[in-house]
């Protein structure tokens, strides 16, 4: 097997399933990466957590003393950008090494964040079903923790502490964190545990906490089908991705008076940098609350 495939199907996955894209822009996509793999493994790179700026850079400047257009190259440098964006967001690597490409200067978007009502909607769309207690649940405990969808379909039963209201979770570089679990959480979690987990197992040796029908572990991809669902049937943006809601977790948070360090812990950051970007979040969102309702705004 390719050693590059386990870091191209989940970013192929996502480019379907969340982002909607058509097959042929995802076939681009992949026609660029394959150049790029293909670059790499001249170079004995073989595992994307070892891939460097310089690497990054000699690359793109292959690929330009190729002689390729310039809207060709732009593409290239999208592709590349968006696939180790996704594999440092979902934890797959450590660092993103493209983030401080071509100006020098840090690519900053400010993230997508839903609003407390639309958080509500949305944790209320999953109905009484097995189905629907089991998504609940994973909606609930993804927003009450800030937790990578990863992270969050990769959590065992024994990673779960009801009575001491905590998870310990596995994140980048295997590294555990600790992340507290509030009440609606909570409950969500013991209604699953009771009404529906049991009905979804096909034995007791599978240790998996959220399991799909075929009760198997459930996937990036099936959850995200799933949250699609529910946004559509709530009326919702449907840009709203795992990823959002962790975003959300994080500027709500904020927003409340939580400690930017506090935050930190509980998203697993080892840079605190990473974490500033909902300082800046919440400081548009507090601009608008005061061009709304001050007298003179």
């Amino acid at each position: 097997m390719d050693s590059f495939q386990r870091y191209l199907e989940p970013f192929f996955q996502f480019l379907k399933v969340e982002k909607g894209l058509s097959l042929l822009t995802i076939n681009a996509y992949m026609s660029d990466l394959n150049i790029y793999t293909t670059f790499l493994k001249m170079k004995n790179v073989t595992d994307m957590s070892t891939v460097t700026c310089e690497d990054v850079r000699v690359a793109l400047q292959k690929r330009s003393k190729a002689g390729s257009k310039e809207t060709t190259l732009s593409r290239y440098v999208v592709s590349i950008r968006s696939w180790h964006s996704f594999l440092y967001n979902e934890g797959l690597i450590d660092k993103d090494v493209t983030a401080l490409m071509s100006s020098g200067k840090k690519i900053s978007h400010l993230p997508l964040v839903m609003s407390l009502q639309d958080i509500e909607t949305l944790l209320d769309a999953p109905d009484r079903t097995i189905k629907g207690l089991r998504d609940k649940a994973m909606l609930e405990t993804l927003y009450a923790t800030g937790l990578r969808v990863t992270e969050l379909v990769d959590l065992n039963l024994d990673q779960i502490y009801l009575k001491e209201k905590y998870i310990r979770c596995l994140g980048k570089g295997m590294k555990e964190r600790v992340v507290p679990l509030g009440e609606k959480a909570l409950k969500s979690l013991e209604i699953y545990l009771e009404e529906s987990r049991p009905f979804l197992k096909k034995t007791d040796e599978n240790k998996v906490l959220f399991l799909n029908r075929q009760g198997k572990k459930m996937s990036r991809v099936g959850f995200w089908k799933n949250l699609k669902g529910y946004l559509k049937v709530s009326g919702l943006d449907t840009r709203v991705s795992p990823h959002t809601i962790r975003h959300s977790f994080a500027t709500h948070l904020l927003g409340f008076g939580a400690d930017l360090r506090a935050i930190q812990e509980m998203l697993g950051h080892s840079d605190i940098s990473t974490t500033q970007i909902y300082t800046h979040v919440d400081s548009k969102q507090i601009k608008k609350t005061h061009e709304k309702y001050h007298p003179r705004g």
